[in-house]
């Protein structure tokens, strides 16, 4: 098992066939469909969390891989990347959330580890 958002969709979907098909019972179908919920919300949760702390998780469940950061020198396009980055729209919406030190903080952090690879 992969135990990514693809497998649960796959298993679902086999599922829904099975329960077409009357290979699986109405009771064998809502267990999935129970623990499925189960696992979606808690993927929301973490979710919430990264967003909260500003951290990145280390999950595969979304299948999708990591995007490549490219500094382009440009300070405002910098900022509107890691913004996005960090889950925002833009960076006003960014330092309307977190305040212009924290965000400015962050962005030089996030900057200089750049400087570091």
């Amino acid at each position: 098992m992969a135990n990514d958002l693809n497998e649960l969709n796959t298993i679902l979907f086999d599922t829904l066939r099975g329960v077409k098909d009357g290979k699986v019972d109405a009771k064998s179908a809502n267990a999935v469909i129970g623990l499925s919920n189960s696992i979606v919300n808690n993927a929301k949760v973490q979710i919430q969390a990264m967003k909260f702390t500003g951290r990145k998780a280390n999950t595969n469940f979304l299948s999708l891989e990591e995007p490549v950061s490219k500094i382009t020198g440009d300070r405002h396009t910098d900022m509107t990347t890691f913004a996005h980055e960090r889950g925002f729209h833009s960076v006003a919406e960014a330092i309307v959330e977190e305040g212009k030190q924290e965000f400015m903080l962050m962005f030089e952090e996030w900057l200089s580890s750049f400087k570091k690879a």
